[in-house]
């Protein structure tokens, strides 16, 4: 597949969920899908839970020019943590912006206990994964790298603990396999601070990532 296919395949995406989400809701939901250029055998797809911002926020329905995590616009929370700790250096930047990032629910809400509070949550999670199957499929990535240990289980079911909490049994990286590729998980990058994940931790993530990835 050349560089204009992908691009269509990948409108063809968008458009297909812009015509199909009004089997979920009365009033149409706005989603988004990529987050960045796209590109096949990536060494890096990130995977997040969900598109945050207000139900009727609009979303992106075209594909991104520039990767979102590297643009020096993008100042939302997990944007700036993954640019300024989790993907820090040369290495990791490297792999960032050449990386393709998705979600593994389309569907905006502020947070995911919104999203699960929706009458058809579960329909909907079952049609994104769905697609994101597909996207994965079609893009076959190196490598997975989870933004949250919520997105991480819906890949995997069973995993391995590479890096805990120093002193404690939390977990900072996990590891398993789906499919056939690897997949790391993270804590969600805006909310691992309700878990006490703190700069010292994302720096050891950091440190773990320069090594495992490549």
């Amino acid at each position: 597949m050349n560089v204009v296919d992908l691009e269509k395949w990948g409108i063809s995406i968008i458009n297909k969920v812009k015509a199909e989400r009004v089997a979920f809701s009365d009033e149409p939901l706005e989603f988004s899908i990529f987050y960045s250029p796209i590109q096949l055998a990536p060494r890096l797809m990130i995977i997040g839970d969900n598109p945050g911002g207000q139900l009727g926020e609009q979303g992106l329905y075209e594909i991104p020019k520039l990767h979102e995590y590297i643009d020096p616009n993008q100042n939302y929370s997990i944007a700036v943590a993954m640019r300024d700790k989790i993907m820090k250096g040369e290495k990791l930047k490297d792999i960032l912006t050449n990386s393709v990032k998705i979600n593994r629910i389309f569907f905006r809400t502020p947070n995911m206990g919104t999203f699960e509070s929706l009458k058809n949550a579960n329909e909907m999670k079952e049609y994104c994964l769905s697609t994101v199957n597909e996207i994965i499929e079609t893009l076959k990535p190196k490598r997975i790298l989870a933004e949250s240990f919520g997105t991480f289980k819906t890949f995997c079911t069973t995993w391995t603990s590479i890096l805990d909490k120093e002193n404690t049994k939390k977990s900072l990286l996990l590891a398993g396999q789906y499919k056939g590729i690897e997949v790391l998980g993270i804590n969600h990058p805006s909310q691992a601070w309700r878990q006490r994940i703190d700069n010292k931790d994302w720096e050891r993530v950091n440190k773990e990532l320069e090594k495992r990835l490549d």
